[in-house]
């Protein structure tokens, strides 16, 4: 199997299984993550990255249709499912099994037909008369509540150091999120992924240092930006900047930290599994009381480090952080030989 149809079946599995949590039993969220898997890896998906897709009235789409950050429109027939993560989705026509929005809004025309369910997660569903939806529509961000109250404002209330099952189900959340974000970038960039990982290994350290000296100057940055209201679209691209060069460090941690564990248990050190390893053990340290605040400032500072050093993973290691390589030694002269007396 190739490493990315596997990226892509993981980053479908999980995103069926959560937007669908609450409106079906155990056995049919099951089925549904398996089907999404499963459909992933058919020959009948229809994948885009950055892209819209879009069935026009009279056609048949056979099999599914995934997009990550496009927008999915339906007038006339798919098949199987459809899924957006961090776009919108419009069904004008019929949609044979599920249809899964994760960050974006399902809109359903007077004449859609979905077979199963509707899932959201994070956006909202504008549903015109006449629209038939065959079992369920749920939405995954009311879901996560304890006691009656939502998860995120049950972490607010805790803090880093407390605990709270609302605390640990945001964490989780974060946590699956980082991943899914990890495989994408695996899939795209693994050789600077790789580099980034080596800078970890390699420059502790420096990676460090330059992690914290980078937050308290970006957000110097920021604030000086926002205040001089004529710069405050800087001041957002440097918030961006900071934020993906964070996740990227994040995701590099995750492949160290795995192929560590992997190179323990004598097992190949794949990267695939290497970064769900990683992640999981993150994961787990990142929401045990007290100690998730150092694994969070540390890990962080990390990250955003080995990201500064090596530029977002295009320098090894092996240079310095501040100009080239020095040139390589010249060789001794070699003397000639004595002449005889």
């Amino acid at each position: 199997m190739k490493v990315s149809r596997l990226v892509l079946a993981l980053l479908a599995t999980p995103l069926i299984a959560i937007a669908t949590a609450s409106g079906a039993v155990a056995a049919d969220r099951a089925s549904a993550a398996s089907d999404a898997a499963d459909a992933i890896l058919s020959s009948g998906q229809s994948v885009t990255f950055g892209g819209d897709i879009s069935v026009p009235a009279g056609e048949t789409h056979q099999g599914d249709l995934v997009a990550f950050g496009g927008n999915v429109r339906v007038d006339g027939t798919v098949t199987q499912d459809v899924v957006a993560l961090g776009g919108n989705v419009v069904i004008n026509g019929t949609v044979g099994r599920d249809v899964a929005s994760v960050g974006g809004s399902v809109s359903l025309g007077p004449h859609a037909m979905v077979g199963r369910d509707v899932a959201l997660a994070g956006g909202s569903l504008d549903r015109a008369t006449g629209a038939v939806v065959g079992r369920n529509v749920t939405y995954a961000n009311r879901d996560f509540q304890w006691g009656g109250a939502p998860a995120l404002a049950a972490f607010n209330h805790r803090g880093f150091g407390g605990f709270g099952w609302g605390g640990v189900a945001f964490g989780v959340i974060i946590a699956i999120g980082i991943v899914l974000l990890g495989l994408v970038m695996l899939l795209f960039f693994p050789r600077q992924l790789l580099a980034t990982s080596s800078t970890l290994e390699q420059r502790p350290m420096e990676s460090l240092g330059l992690g914290c000296a980078g937050v308290v100057a970006g957000l110097a940055l920021m604030v000086l930006f926002a205040i001089t209201i004529i710069f405050i679209p800087v001041s957002l691209a440097l918030a961006t900047a900071m934020t993906i060069a964070w996740l990227f460090g994040w995701a590099a941690i995750f492949v160290l930290t795995g192929q560590r564990m992997l190179r323990t248990a004598n097992r190949a050190q794949e990267l695939v599994p290497a970064l769900l390893l990683g992640g999981l053990l993150v994961g787990i340290l990142a929401n045990i009381p007290f100690l998730n605040f150092f694994v969070l400032l540390i890990g962080g500072s990390l990250a955003l480090g080995a990201v500064i050093y090596s530029r977002f993973g295009t320098r090894p290691p092996s240079l310095p952080l501040i100009g080239s390589a020095p040139p390589p030694a010249a060789p001794p002269a070699v003397q000639p030989p004595a002449a005889p007396a």
